[in-house]
């Protein structure tokens, strides 16, 4: 188990850091623009997205140029992978779980700066449980395939 929280850590913790400052950053930002606390939360929401996603294209792209020759093509399949891990649990995070959590989080909490925190980590618990399981999957039907190349 410590070897995959350290491998988890590898992959989230550089793009969970970007994505914290961007959402505290975007929700700030937001407030100050309008009233509206939906606004807010959706604004907080995709400077998330953008902060925490460039940082895993960044990751992905660097580890695949390090294996060799990068074009167009390992591009694609770069981004293929990146919608694969985390198509699901991006789906329910950007559109009902994270707005929910960044919308009503500072409202219980009576802080908008705590009740940001706090909603975007609600959000990242719920987000992390299907992105993790399918990165999961990933690696073991990769495993299975390199088994299969050797075997033939």
């Amino acid at each position: 188990m410590k070897t995959k929280l350290r491998e988890w850590l590898k992959r989230y913790l550089a793009a969970e850091i970007v994505g914290t400052i961007a959402v505290l950053v975007g929700s700030a930002l937001g407030y100050w623009l309008c009233d509206s606390k939906v606004v807010v939360a959706y604004i907080a929401t995709v400077s998330e997205l953008v902060g925490y996603y460039g940082v895993i294209i960044y990751q992905d792209i660097r580890n695949s140029r390090r294996q060799g020759y990068y074009n167009a093509r390992k591009f694609l399949v770069d981004i293929r992978k990146i919608i694969c891990e985390f198509g699901v649990a991006e789906y329910l995070d950007t559109f009902v779980l994270r707005p929910f959590f960044l919308l009503t989080m500072p409202v219980l909490c009576n802080n908008f700066a705590v009740g940001t925190i706090v909603g975007k980590l609600c959000a990242d618990i719920t987000f992390y449980i299907p992105a993790i399981a399918a990165r999961e999957l990933q690696n073991h039907l990769e495993r299975r395939r390199q088994r299969r190349r050797q075997t033939l």
